[in-house]
Formats: C-alpha cells, sequence, structure tokens
C-alpha cells in the first residue's frame, strides 16, 4: 500500500479549528525564527494530506540540528476515500531549544520520511 501524500506542512504559533465547519486558521506561520537561547518553544505544526489507503500511521515530529526527536509522536489517520483532502493540526509544548541552527519537522510513515521542512532558529539579536 502506498504512503499519504503530504500536501502541506507548516509551523505556527497557533492553529485554531472551526467547530462548525472544520476550518483552520493559522496564526504566526513561521520558518526561521530568532530567539534569546536557551528558550522552550511552544507551537503547531499543521498539515494536509492526500492517498490515504486504509489507516495509516504517521509520526510527526521536531528535530534538532543533530536529528534528536525533541517532540512529536504517532499520528493515526483514519481511513477515507484516498481523494480526500485530510488535514491535521498538532501541537508541541515547551519545546527545548538550546543552540541555534536547522531544526525540521517531519512527517513519516514506516519508517519513510513523506515531507520535512526546515525551521531556522538563530540567536535574537542584540538589544539596542
Amino acid at each position: 500500500m502506498s504512503p499519504p501524500i503530504v500536501q502541506t506542512l507548516l509551523a505556527a504559533d497557533r492553529v485554531a479549528r472551526s467547530r462548525t465547519d472544520g476550518r483552520c486558521d493559522l496564526f504566526g506561520v513561521f520558518h526561521a525564527l530568532s530567539l534569546s537561547l536557551p528558550t522552550q518553544l511552544t507551537f503547531a505544526v499543521y498539515y494536509v494530506l492526500t492517498g490515504c489507503h486504509g489507516n495509516a500511521e504517521l509520526g510527526v515530529h521536531f528535530l534538532d540540528p543533530a536529528d534528536e526527536v525533541l517532540a512529536g509522536g504517532p499520528v493515526i489517520v483514519p481511513a477515507t476515500d484516498p481523494l480526500a483532502i485530510v488535514q491535521g493540526v498538532a501541537a508541541f509544548d515547551d519545546v527545548r531549544i538550546d543552540r541555534p541552527g536547522t531544526y525540521r519537522l517531519r512527517i513519516d510513515c514506516g519508517g519513510d520520511v513523506l515531507a520535512e521542512r526546515p525551521i531556522l532558529i538563530g540567536p535574537a539579536p542584540p538589544a539596542g
């Protein structure tokens, strides 16, 4: 069985999902941050999939520059029409960021990487 296709993978300060129609509003989408290090980072991951043939067990993870998993875990996507668009949100709370570098969001399935998004984290500029 082929793995799902990741159409979107984004990091944001917050994702709000409407209870009435299921739409998601993303606030503070980012791909690079300047932070006073070390720090704790809380954010959301928004993803959109298609091509789900049966139940799919995905891993949604946040990795440091040395490929160590800092946050995340398994996500079960229930069986749907393979042509359906499936959206999901994962919350990452109080992730410790110790050093600058290229961090990554990753979605994998059965050991295969389906999508990655780099998140560049650098030190905050000096106050001045």
